[in-house]
């Protein structure tokens, strides 16, 4: 499968000044260290709408929207996050190329969603088997929830103990760095 890298996405909201983006939109008035405008997502009369340079993130206290750059392209163009992507990428004369999600550095996906389902796993057994996972046991029946339920959701219990965790995986053979 092919994917844009992470690095990528992170360069193009980085060098996509938020304040610009959204100033090229619609109109808005300095207010010290922040921006300030009219909402363009919901019908007001007097501006809710925040924009901080320092923190490069958008938000409303009107309506609660708010986001990144991208997400303002998103919401504002009515596109995905793909050609909101494309949009700001083309602003700043930046290719955007597609690798293969298996390529690079990174750990494959199926091992990680394997790893994934060994902690859900991990802890739903403490739960239901480990005599630390008394207290969510109680804590279960206080609330009146069906063991049905709790094993459809996968719920499970964190010991009190903050390498529990850190050991299952060297038990298993799992790499620390892959379990962060």
């Amino acid at each position: 499968m092919k994917q844009i890298p992470r690095e990528t996405i992170e360069e193009v909201r980085s060098r996509n000044d938020i304040a610009d983006v959204i100033g090229s939109y619609i109109a808005l008035k300095n207010a010290g260290s922040r921006f300030k405008a009219i909402c363009p997502f919901h019908k007001e009369k007097s501006p809710s709408f925040t924009v901080s340079p320092d923190r490069q993130i958008y938000h409303c206290f009107g309506c609660g929207a708010g986001g990144d750059v991208i997400r303002f392209v998103q919401e504002y163009e009515k596109v995905d996050f793909m050609t909101a992507l494309q949009m700001l990428a083309d602003r700043i004369g930046l290719e955007l190329r597609l690798e293969d999600s298996a390529s690079g550095s990174g750990p494959d996906k199926r091992k990680l969603l394997q790893i994934h389902e060994g902690v859900a796993l991990f802890y739903q057994r403490i739960l239901a088997e480990h005599e630390s996972g008394e207290a969510g046991r109680i804590y279960l029946a206080s609330r009146a929830l069906n063991p049905d339920i709790v094993k459809e959701f996968q719920i499970g219990f964190a010991p009190d103990r903050f390498d529990a965790l850190e050991k299952w995986a060297q038990q298993k053979g799992i790499p620390l760095e892959l379990m962060g």
